[in-house]
């Protein structure tokens, strides 16, 4: 397997795993996941449910790391070290 190839998937799996973090702790974004999952509607329709679920997670994140400074920076780091890990 090239390189290239190996180093996509490893991140295509780092932003999955994160993702999955923040819909198990945010009902928010759960219910938009739900949402984007269950549509039937056209393609504009759920790119604007993908946008909605993007801006909900990213407004949670935000709030959650104003609350939990210490450990939103320690969860940051993490996640760099396990794409680093990862990664090679």
């Amino acid at each position: 397997m090239p390189r290239r190839i190996r180093d996509l998937v490893a991140t295509i799996v780092t932003l999955l795993i994160i993702f999955a973090v923040l819909i198990r702790f945010s009902p928010e974004v759960r219910d938009r996941a739900k949402q984007f999952v269950s549509s039937s509607q056209e393609w504009s329709a759920q790119g604007n449910f993908a946008r909605h679920t993007v801006v909900t997670a990213s407004s949670y994140a935000s709030g959650w790391a104003s609350d939990n400074t210490y450990l939103f920076s320690l969860v940051v780091v993490a996640v760099v070290l396990l794409a680093l890990m990862l990664r090679t």
